[in-house]
């Protein structure tokens, strides 16, 4: 087994189980168990090596740091989102009615039908 690039991974670059077993051949039961038992036997060096290295602040945490630039992009996201779904419901509605119209003028059922032949 892998396990000092498992460590390596966790402690360096603050990977959780199921991320260092899609790198590593490994399960993700095995991977967290030996992070675990690592953990257990180096308490005192975990706790050290935590406050040398902090995570950095991520945007989902609380009180993460958000740019104002992630903010307009992702307004600017919605807004385009929003406009492209308006213009499919626009056009849903389009291909249901050229399908009302047909039905009515040639007499044919296009649209599946709702209960199964039995």
């Amino acid at each position: 087994m892998y396990f000092e690039e498992v460590i390596r991974l966790h402690w360096e670059y603050g990977y959780g189980g199921r991320r260092i077993s899609r790198i590593i051949p490994a399960g993700h039961s095995t991977v967290s168990r030996r992070i675990a038992v690592f953990a257990a036997e180096n308490a005192a060096k975990a706790v050290s090596i935590k406050k040398k290295n902090p995570k950095q602040p991520t945007d989902s945490a609380p009180g993460g740091a958000i740019h104002s630039n992630d903010v307009k992009a992702l307004r600017a996201e919605v807004v385009r989102l929003q406009s492209q779904l308006k213009h499919e419901q626009l056009r849903a509605a389009a291909c249901d009615e050229m399908n009302n119209v047909a039905e009515n003028k040639f007499k044919i059922a296009i649209r599946k039908k709702v209960g199964a032949k039995q």
